[in-house]
């Protein structure tokens, strides 16, 4: 027979809620790896299209010289799509937590003014290399797009270590 006290109950509410917060975390990690795989694959076709040229006189086996130019830009602008969307969906969920009234108050990671603003000027630098990219013709052209694709990987990861201190203090 097995007997049930209130110690089991709690300690079950407590690794239930345990279990909540890890798998919270593991969204989080996940999102951000996503985020960080999408946006290097983005950079290494902007990379191969910028090297054309040089990797067609070594006969290198690269998305670009077997599917061109044209379609290689495709993907690149498909991909920073992709992230635009995800951008967005982070910042429906900012606003809907933000911007509701709940009765008590609620902090949740990522969920401040600071990560809204830290948001949009992600989405901002996202346009700018949709744009860039877009318009790119030259090899000097893609050399500026890795760039910009640098700095959103840079701040993209930045905001783990920012928004984890602001939710904690």
């Amino acid at each position: 027979m097995i007997k049930f006290t209130f110690a089991t109950f709690k300690n079950r509410f407590i690794f239930h809620g345990f279990m909540k917060v890890r798998f919270f975390i593991f969204r989080i990690i996940l999102y951000y790896a996503i985020f960080a795989g999408i946006l290097t694959l983005i950079r290494e076709i902007i990379k191969d299209i910028e090297d054309y040229k040089g990797d067609k006189l070594t006969n290198s086996n690269t998305f670009c010289i077997k599917y061109g130019i044209n379609n290689a830009k495709k993907l690149s602008l498909i991909l920073e799509i992709i992230i635009i969307v995800m951008i967005s969906l982070f910042q429906y969920f900012q606003y809907s937590i933000f911007f509701s009234e709940f009765e008590y108050n609620m902090s949740l990671w990522g969920v401040n003014i600071i990560a809204i603003v830290f948001a949009t000027f992600m989405q901002i630098l996202m346009f700018l290399l949709l744009y860039k990219t877009y318009n790119a013709q030259s090899k000097r052209e893609f050399n500026i797009c890795s760039k910009i694709c640098k700095i959103i990987i840079f701040f993209g990861i930045t905001s783990i270590p920012i928004f984890t201190y602001i939710h904690l203090n």
